[in-house]
């Protein structure tokens, strides 16, 4: 997306613009810090998964 980090008002939760994804980082949950990732398609998901080295969870 080209866009810097920004902060929600009142959330512990910065989100990072990736090619076709969005990735939510909530750092408020103590020790169990959350990852969540929006993409476009499953593909730009999968991409996503393989970049930063992590197994997907399909909640």
């Amino acid at each position: 997306m080209g866009l810097l980090p920004w902060r929600e008002l009142g959330a512990e939760t910065t989100a990072y613009g990736a090619p076709d994804a969005i990735v939510l980082h909530d750092a408020g949950g103590g020790e169990g810090a959350e990852i969540i990732t929006i993409g476009r398609t499953r593909e730009a998901l999968e991409r996503l998964g393989r970049e930063l080295g992590v197994e997907p969870a399909v909640a």
